[in-house]
């Protein structure tokens, strides 16, 4: 879990907030990083002056939640879900990585090798 990996891997990234839609997944989640419900998104990333954003999780209401990222001042996304975000404001850079896609191509790989 992303959120539990407090000794970034990349030292000039830290992780300071986790934000989930299900509020009851919220108070059953044990990490040492603060967690938050996705509407307060916007308020908490400029509270805490956040600039990057990794979205993790497929949620019907991912539009939303770009918008609250952009109305917080967000200046980057990386999106890891199924779903293509294009950035709807110029100032903020959207990377899409569908890690579905990615373990796909390494298990067919694996599979013609196995032939």
């Amino acid at each position: 879990m992303i959120l539990n990996d407090t000794d970034s891997p990349v030292p000039c990234f830290t992780i300071i907030a986790g934000f989930d839609s299900n509020i009851n997944r919220l108070e059953t989640i044990q990490t040492r990083i603060p967690l938050y419900p996705t509407y307060e998104i916007s308020e908490m990333i400029r509270k805490l002056d956040i600039e990057l954003a990794v979205i993790t999780e497929p949620d019907r209401n991912i539009e939303k939640i770009t918008e609250r990222l952009i109305e917080g001042g967000i200046k980057g996304i990386i999106n890891f879900t199924p779903d293509i975000l294009t950035s709807p404001a110029e100032s903020v850079y959207v990377r899409n990585m569908d890690i579905i896609t990615e373990f796909r191509f390494i298990a067919a790989l694996i599979t013609l090798n196995d032939r």
